[in-house]
């Protein structure tokens, strides 16, 4: 029987041959020198074994010989046999390399996906066609969410916590508690965020790269130890993604704000008078670097699986006991009324607006504290009980407000040396805010106080003393004669002669329904007092009747100048139609300006 041997066309690159040739070069050399190495150690051992055999028995060159025949022809074997396996491993490994030149070798993955065997082209292609649109695919968060009611039937710590926390959610638990009316509402929120939106983007371009240096990179028996490893184990492609932290963060807050649901501690409320106890409750938190994670692993392995969103228990930090002393402080604030006092005024706060200025406020207690206080308090919260900063210093404004006068100046002026007081001026009163609110802490927050009456303490401010120079308002004298000028507009009256002023007060002209007349007039009348009288009409609420108005100097029919006792609201028009000056003022004028006297209103 013949065998017939069929030829076959091989083309192979010279630059390959040379490269797989200097390698196997490198090879062999390397087995010759161990080799040699070992026949080294063979003749050593031989020489030293012959010296043992020779001092036993005289007569072991037989026995030399023999082994000498049997050792080498087994060593000769071995290493043919050796050198065999390596030559074939050597030429499986160069056909191998040969046969996937341009492609990744087998056993590369990408998750699911079998790179091996595939160039450039037909990865890009697979991948692509795998991949394609997984970038705008959503993944899925849920949340389970059951409201349980308080009713007296409640199931277990245990039920309620796996339930309502999402850990382990059994329907037959749900059954159960709507049959006993405790489940109020039950939902399953459900979040589908694009993976752009949770900050996830793949980059599919430098895959191929990755996995073709796999077994290529190194020298010649570390890559053929990682091919024959990727062919056996397998070789696990990484996933070459961008992942913003700052954009998953920002949509798992999102979610958080919307789940969260803080723990309320234990506190107190007032009400119609007394003080009651509001019992704290338990919360529960989205760890979000938890999930984060998970998120993370769902995405580095190209998966859309659906995540369940548990939440952490939050306890509330301050119990029923924790408020005790709050409360009792609080009842003794509200105990009886508080009186404030000033001059002849008599200020009230009563109860109820007592207990509106309280707040409970939550208060955690330093390590020190907790050494040298004597009692045995199982929290490092407390809740303390506080009058209101803003609510009683609205309080103490409003009283402000009643008590409160602004200071106004005296005003002067000079004729000559002669002072001329235009107006007195008034001193001003000013609450001292902060003594105050102060003194009603002391009398409120002290439980020792059996008497809560606070003296008001007000602060007097002096009146100053300011002098008007009538130049400073612009009036300017129109001729060098004596004349009296009466400017409406400024509501002054100044005296000039010869060009210059001689005295200058401010004045009360004539209100607009009985306006003062303009023009120039003299002075045709003067008496020191006279009544002034008019009427309007029967009862008519401008009647007039004033007796003895002092230094009248009349200048056009009724209208004159005269002094005033009745108001110090000098520089506004007040009359009904006369030039109304302060007594001082009008005393100097009288005498000044005999009759005749050109007066000057404009």
């Amino acid at each position: 029987m013949g065998i017939k041997i069929k030829k076959i066309n091989i083309t192979i690159k010279i630059s390959a041959i040379k490269k797989h040739v200097s390698n196997v070069l490198k090879f062999f050399k390397f087995l010759k020198n161990k080799t040699q190495s070992f026949f080294y150690r063979e003749v050593k051992f031989k020489s030293i074994f012959k010296k043992i055999l020779s001092i036993r028995n005289k007569k072991s060159k037989v026995n030399i010989l023999i082994f000498k025949k049997i050792f080498s022809f087994k060593t000769i074997i071995t290493v043919n046999i050796f050198l065999f396996i390596c030559f074939l491993l050597t030429l499986s490994l160069f056909l191998y390399t040969k046969t996937y030149a341009g492609k990744i070798y087998p056993g590369v993955w990408l998750g699911d996906i079998n790179l091996g065997g595939k160039d450039i082209n037909e990865t890009q292609t697979l991948i692509s066609e795998r991949l394609e649109g997984y970038n705008e695919k959503n993944i899925v968060l849920s949340h389970f969410d059951l409201d349980i009611q308080p009713e007296d039937k409640q199931p277990s710590e245990t039920q309620i916590a796996d339930s309502y926390l999402g850990f382990d959610v059994q329907s037959s638990d749900i059954q159960s508690f709507a049959e006993q009316g405790q489940v109020k509402s039950q939902k399953s929120i459900e979040w589908s965020p694009k993976l752009e939106e949770l900050g996830f983007s793949i980059h599919i371009d430098d895959i191929f790269n990755d996995a073709y240096i796999i077994g290529r990179e190194g020298s010649f028996l570390t890559d053929s130890k990682n091919q024959i490893k990727a062919l056996i184990l397998g070789q696990e492609m990484k996933i070459d993604y961008d992942l913003q932290e700052n954009i998953l963060d920002e949509y798992l807050n999102s979610i958080a704000e919307e789940i969260n649901k803080p723990p309320k501690n234990s506190t107190l409320v007032i009400k119609d008078g007394t003080v009651e106890n509001v019992p704290g409750e338990d919360g529960y938190t989205l760890p979000i670097d938890k999930f984060k994670k998970e998120i993370r692993n769902v995405l580095e392995n190209f998966q859309t699986n659906e995540i369940v969103l548990t939440l952490d228990s939050a306890p509330f930090k301050i119990k029923e006991e924790d408020t005790s002393d709050a409360k009792d402080k609080a009842l003794l604030m509200m105990s009886s009324p508080l009186v404030l006092k000033y001059d002849n005024k008599v200020f009230t706060a009563n109860i109820d607006q007592i207990a509106s200025w309280i707040k409970f406020e939550e208060i955690e207690l330093k390590d020190e504290y907790l050494k040298i206080n004597p009692y045995n308090l199982d929290s490092k919260w407390i809740l303390d009980v506080q009058l209101d900063e803003l609510k009683l210093g609205e309080f103490v404004g409003n009283l402000a407000s009643e008590i409160n006068v602004s200071q106004q100046p005296k005003k002067i002026m000079y004729s000559g040396e002669k002072e001329v007081v235009l107006s007195n001026g008034r001193d001003g009163k000013k609450l001292n805010i902060e003594q105050v609110i102060s003194d009603i802490r002391k009398r409120i927050e002290n439980s020792d106080s059996a008497e809560r009456e606070v003296s008001l303490l007000v602060e007097v401010e002096k009146a100053k003393t300011v002098t008007v120079y009538p130049s400073s308002y612009g009036i300017v004298p129109k001729s060098d004669e004596r004349y009296i000028d009466i400017s409406l507009s400024r509501q002054i009256l100044t005296c000039f002669e010869g060009g210059k002023a001689q005295f200058s007060s401010f004045i009360s002209s004539g209100i607009p329904k009985y306006a003062t007349p303009r023009g120039t007039f003299n002075i045709y009348y003067k008496t020191k007092s006279t009544r002034m009288r008019w009427e309007y009409g029967p009862d008519h609420p401008d009647n007039y009747d004033l007796d003895n108005v002092p230094y009248a100097m009349f200048f056009s029919g009724d209208f004159s100048l005269h002094g005033t006792y009745w108001h110090s609201n000098f520089g506004t028009p007040m009359s009904h139609g006369c030039v109304n000056l302060p007594t001082s003022a009008a005393g100097w004028v009288y005498g000044w300006s005999p009759r005749g006297t050109k007066v000057v209103v404009y």
